[in-house]
């Protein structure tokens, strides 16, 4: 009896504990939800925010890339398409070949050598001893255009970069046939446009291994052009299965469209419904007379120009059979430079190659259609960096005896390009927009052949 207050006070405060406890418990619970509830709201807001601000920011970039496309194609008729002389300068055509280590020793054993035979020169002249940065102003002196109509070459074009103030290796570039990298015809352009930063590259698409030569049917020159396939594939170190891979894909391209040396306009028939509207005579006089309609059909002769096979080329390389995602994938050990096959692929519908810009890789596999490739790819390198090729007639001339291997290419290769890419990207924020044109020059006469927004 003594016990029972004891017993109902520890009864009491046990469930009180427990009480408090239990509170506890669905406070904490109440508070994990409500983190977890404000966190994903939190995130989802902030989601939608980013979401919105890349829609906007791409908005820019769409705007300011179709702007800037606008822009480019009504001015790349006066961009000069001016040759350089790169003589006594190293050539860009094995550049593809070099991994990095060999590109760095490269430039190094190049700007030590220009700088002595500069040194040498100056004391021959007798001259004051140079300074490196004299030394190195040698090296951005101006070429005239070959081409150029003046017979005083006064169209001229810097064949290095002007800002470079040192001998460092690092600060000197390999020139293209036009003076930028290859295959760019002019320094990159970059500008802003509004929020946007636009970059503008135009590429001479005539310097590049011409990818529908590989879609031909025609017996006599089918041989070669496989020959020419398979030495381009291998200069750009792919992998036999890769390039049955590749063939495959050209080969299934070339059941909707084949390529033909000549290219001719397309006279096709098409149907199409004509309305005839007669009024009906009668000898009675009525008083209001309803017209008859009769509809018939006529078949109307029409034609495609020559040019627009080039467009069906350049949409067929570019669809969903063709696997440019392996052919962009880069050439291993080559550093910061990007060489990949896809990067000297003409894959717009260029049918020639032109033999002052196209590397070494890119000539052996054009001179495979006549024979005699590496032995002519080679005279034309050495000769082209004392003076470009005027015309095809020059290059027989020179090369007299290759004049039948050549006479045999002729219609795949020439001296002057037409065919560029102007590659246009717009960048705002995080978000990207690019556009890719191609256009046949002729004189001043531009014609737009295929447009690609992604």
């Amino acid at each position: 009896m003594t016990n029972a207050p004891f017993t109902s006070c520890f009864a009491r405060q046990t469930g009180g504990s427990r009480r408090s406890g239990l509170a506890l418990i669905l406070t904490v619970v109440v508070l994990v939800v409500l983190s977890t509830v404000c966190y994903t709201l939190t995130a989802r807001i902030s989601m939608l925010k980013r979401r919105q601000e890349y829609m906007i920011n791409y908005q820019k970039s769409r705007y300011a890339c179709d702007s800037a496309v606008k822009l480019a194609l009504s001015t790349v008729q006066r961009i000069p398409l001016n040759l350089i002389i790169r003589k006594g300068e190293p050539d860009f055509s094995d550049l593809f070949t070099m991994d990095h280590e060999e590109y760095e020793l490269f430039l190094a054993e190049w700007a030590e050598r220009k700088a002595a035979e500069m040194a040498e020169e100056t004391a021959a002249d007798g001259g004051l001893s140079a300074t490196a940065d004299e030394l190195l102003s040698g090296l951005l002196g101006s070429a005239a255009d070959p081409n150029s109509d003046d017979p005083n070459g006064s169209d001229v074009y810097d064949s290095f970069n002007p800002e470079a103030t040192g001998l460092d290796p690092g600060t000197i570039t390999i020139p293209g046939p036009y003076g930028s990298d290859w295959p760019l015809v002019h320094a990159a352009i970059e500008f802003d446009i509004g929020d946007s930063r636009v970059v503008i590259r135009i590429e001479d698409e005539n310097a590049k291994m011409p990818l529908i030569w590989a879609m031909t049917t025609n017996a006599s020159q089918n041989r070669e052009a496989e020959a020419a396939f398979e030495t381009f594939c291998e200069w750009m170190q792919m992998y036999p299965t890769e390039v049955d891979d590749l063939k495959k894909q050209v080969s299934a391209l070339s059941k909707y469209k084949t390529f033909a040396l000549e290219l001719k306009p397309v006279v096709y028939t098409e149907q199409t419904e004509v309305v005839n509207r007669a009024t009906p005579t009668s000898r009675t006089a009525q008083p209001a007379r309803t017209a008859i309609s009769r509809t018939t059909t006529r078949t109307v002769l029409k034609t495609r120009p020559a040019i627009a096979h080039t467009t069906d080329f350049a949409k067929l390389l570019h669809s969903s059979v063709l696997d440019t995602d392996r052919l962009a994938w880069a050439l291993p050990n080559t550093g910061s430079r990007y060489e990949a096959p896809l990067k000297y692929l003409a894959l717009w519908g260029s049918q020639r190659v032109n033999i002052n810009t196209a590397p070494r890789h890119v000539l052996e596999a054009a001179f495979t259609f006549g024979g005699d490739a590496r032995e002519i790819a080679q005279e034309i390198i050495l000769m082209r960096q004392d003076k470009p090729f005027k015309d095809i007639n020059e290059l027989k001339s020179k090369l007299y005896r290759y004049s039948d291997s050549i006479r045999k290419v002729e219609p795949y290769i020439t001296t002057r390009s037409t065919f560029f890419s102007v590659k246009v990207t717009a960048t705002t924020g995080s978000a990207r927009a690019s556009t890719v044109a191609t256009v046949v020059r002729e004189g001043t006469n531009v014609q737009r052949i295929a447009l690609l927004a992604f």
